[in-house]
């Protein structure tokens, strides 16, 4: 891991348009609230019943609708993947994760095709690992894949459920193999809404 901000390409995170509008949905639940409470009384009246009802249905409404928001604005605040010379760079939440090019054996990523709501991760198998990177709401990220390949030098393709790989030349079947352990290739996962937001952490 680098002891400092790696350099090269950067690409950020952005907040989600569901995340905005569930913003916009509690501020103005909440300024409604506040609105109807000083129109009917002044603060110095208010019983303590409404003012416990009020921060009731505050805290409810904040339940509901700040999760997603909060993951998506720790992300664009937290999160960055880096493209450089001397390797590949991400980070989560923590520290900074890396791996020189020459370890890469494949890069994998959506097809266009994929659903919104499905899992977005970009795949990162190297020789003797498989790691992941968060991909909701990655900024340019074909731009961002299309840097490691390059880089990395990964010319086969090898489609993989809903996951096209960029390979290393003769690596396909090793790189279909163990990328087919990591993600269901048929099925539906009535979660993935969540868990495309978890996942990569």
């Amino acid at each position: 891991m680098p002891a400092e901000e790696p350099t090269g390409r950067v690409f950020g995170y952005g907040i989600s348009r569901a995340s905005w509008v569930m913003l916009g949905v509690l501020a103005l639940a909440v300024a409604l609230i506040a609105g109807e409470s000083l129109l009917v009384a002044t603060p110095d009246t208010w019983p303590e019943e409404r003012v416990m009802g009020l921060a009731l249905i505050a805290l409810i409404l904040g339940g509901v609708l700040l999760p997603v928001p909060a993951l998506d604005i720790l992300w664009w605040l937290r999160g960055r993947v880096v493209v450089g010379p001397d390797g590949l760079h991400w980070r989560a939440w923590g520290a900074w994760q890396s791996r020189e090019w020459a370890q890469i054996i494949a890069i994998g990523r959506p097809t266009s095709t994929a659903r919104r709501t499905d899992d977005t991760r970009l795949h990162v198998i190297t020789e003797d690992g498989y790691e992941f990177i968060y991909g909701y709401q990655l900024r340019e990220a074909d731009e961002a894949v299309e840097a490691m390949v390059t880089w990395a030098g990964l010319p086969e393709r090898e489609q993989v459920g809903p996951y096209l790989f960029h390979c290393r030349t003769g690596t396909s079947e090793q790189v279909a193999a163990r990328a087919a352990e990591h993600f269901d290739t048929g099925g539906h996962d009535p979660w993935d809404f969540w868990a495309s937001r978890a996942r990569g952490l």
